[in-house]
């Protein structure tokens, strides 16, 4: 059986983002977004969220990148 929102839980994993990362974008609490995860969402608020999950992706990459940086000197 499928779960609910899979498209939003497995483009998170891909991405190497945990879904409290994305919760914190959201400005919500960790168990609610696993709430609203529980039953498909609209396609258009998977798109927003799908679209979030990028952007916290690139700011870690963007992150990892200058720590590596820093230590090279």
């Amino acid at each position: 059986m499928k779960r609910a929102n899979e498209i939003i839980r497995q483009h998170a994993k891909e991405k190497g983002v945990k879904l409290w990362q994305l919760a914190a974008a959201l400005h919500i609490n960790d168990c609610n977004l696993s709430r609203k995860l529980r039953f498909e969402l609209p396609e258009d608020k998977q798109e927003r969220l799908l679209s979030i999950v990028d952007e916290i992706a690139a700011q870690n990459k963007n992150a990892a990148q200058s720590v590596a940086n820093a230590l090279n000197g």
